[in-house]
């Protein structure tokens, strides 16, 4: 069972292990672990990790490396030319060129910040017919009785046709709901009664 395998890791711990192993075990146990009772409840989607899949991880990393490898060489550049042409306090395009500096490294840093954070939905071990990152969901709306299926993914993963970020108000009303259950989900244009259908993976690939 998987609590058998769960103890069974937490002995490997105690045990001592290779460093690498021993955070790899230690965050295995934390995704695992179910949801305790009480005010303590926690499920591994509310914790401060940004969770996506390793296309949306990819596609963030190309984001920076776009940043750092030509957009802000080429500010540099603009800022070297803007400032060979004298006077820099009637030089638009030089304070044009600096304030681009300032956008692109604020933006490079916030991304760094965000993949210092990331976790791969892949690697997570979704609770059983719960929504979730994770999940295709599909759910009806009670006002219409018009049904809807999603895929509820990571915020760097919403290119992608019928794909809702768990971050997103439709879907964070979702997290957490199980087929049966009915929620009242408050979205930009007004509140939403819907109830769940169904929760399965998403097949990612």
């Amino acid at each position: 069972s998987q609590h058998a395998s769960l103890e069974g890791l937490q002995r490997t711990l105690q045990r001592g292990v290779d460093e690498d192993i021993d955070r790899l075990l230690t965050s295995i146990l934390a995704r695992a672990a179910p949801p305790v009772s009480g005010a303590d409840a926690a499920y591994f989607w509310e914790s401060d990790r940004i969770w996506t899949t390793r296309e949306g991880l990819e596609r963030r990393r190309s984001e920076l490396r776009l940043l750092r490898e030509e957009k802000i060489p080429a500010n540099q550049d603009a800022i070297g030319k803007a400032a060979s042409q004298g006077d820099l306090s009637e030089n638009a395009e030089w304070e044009m060129a600096i304030q681009e500096q300032e956008k692109l490294t604020t933006r490079a840093s916030e991304i760094e910040a965000e993949l210092r954070v990331a976790e791969l939905i892949e690697n997570a071990i979704l609770p059983e017919n719960t929504v979730c990152p994770g999940t295709s969901v599909r759910y009806r709306d009670l006002e219409n009785a018009s049904e809807h299926e999603i895929d509820i993914l990571g915020p760097w993963d919403t290119d992608r046709e019928h794909v809702v970020s768990y971050r997103a108000p439709l879907a964070a009303g979702l997290l957490g709901r199980r087929p049966g259950d009915r929620a009242k989900i408050k979205l930009p244009s007004g509140t939403m009664e819907v109830e769940v259908l169904t929760a399965r993976p998403t097949e990612l690939g």
